[in-house]
């Protein structure tokens, strides 16, 4: 659980896989788009009553760092960070259905993501989300895998040395959970031709299952129903954490 800006926040972990998206034209490992995103639901006595899907939301997004792995299991060990030189460290982005929280504070901030250890397809994932620019009043804001958040806890952080007061520590046991990608819009099976790129680049081996959806249009950024286009594919590992929005 995470304690940040008043609220305690459950982190949904059906929609905080880490993913891989294999998009049209990629060939090699380095062209994969690597995510993770921590998904977070508004928790706590007050909402005890309240349906899920209707409680503020809280969304970290870490998207586009370039791991120098094999396969997703050499994800492990692995740092992140948005001080690193080109795009390898990845991109931060908020989202959030408080309206007192926007992604313009995150803007100036930076990041470091972390990969600790993994059992399985479960990785222990830390974010430390650090503002390049001090405000008063902060306060830490920690979240632990597996028990409460608490702001006067301390642990023994693998991602910082130092404790920044001013930060957003997260750290959350996270599923490899799903591998996206574009087969040719005249492939005969886009199920196998998803399998085999996703082997080949990710070291995806067994899909619990698959999801067919719309196609992706032809500049290769946004997903829509165009005939003749490629066709998206969605590998789950394990469970379907994530679904289509048709």
């Amino acid at each position: 659980m995470l304690r940040y800006s008043g609220y305690t926040w459950l982190l949904d972990t059906r929609d905080s896989p880490i993913q891989a998206r294999i998009g049209p034209g990629c060939r090699t490992r380095d062209e994969v788009h690597w995510q993770v995103d921590f998904h977070y639901i508004a928790a706590g006595r007050e909402w005890r009553r309240v349906k899920s899907w209707l409680r503020p939301t809280l969304h970290f997004c870490v998207y586009g760092f370039q791991p120098p792995a094999e396969t997703w299991q050499d994800l492990e060990g692995q740092t992140f960070s948005s001080d690193e030189s080109g795009t390898g460290g990845g991109t931060l982005f908020l989202e959030s259905t408080r309206w007192d929280i926007t992604g313009d504070w995150l803007s100036l901030c930076a990041h470091r993501l972390q990969f600790v250890r993994r059992r399985g397809f479960w990785f222990t994932t830390e974010l430390v989300v650090s503002p390049t620019e001090r405000r008063p009043a902060s306060t830490l804001s920690l979240a632990t895998a597996g028990c409460s958040a608490d702001e006067d806890s301390s642990f023994d952080s693998a991602v910082a040395c130092e404790q920044d007061p001013a930060a957003i520590y997260m750290v959350e046991d996270l599923p490899f959970g799903l591998v996206e990608v574009a087969a040719p819009a005249n492939s005969r099976s886009p199920e196998k031709y998803a399998e085999a790129r996703a082997r080949a680049l990710t070291g995806f081996n067994t899909a619990a299952d698959i999801d067919v959806g719309p196609r992706l249009a032809p500049h290769g950024k946004d997903w829509r129903p165009i005939a003749g286009a490629d066709q998206r594919v969605r590998l789950h590992h394990g469970a379907r954490w994530t679904h289509f929005a048709l």
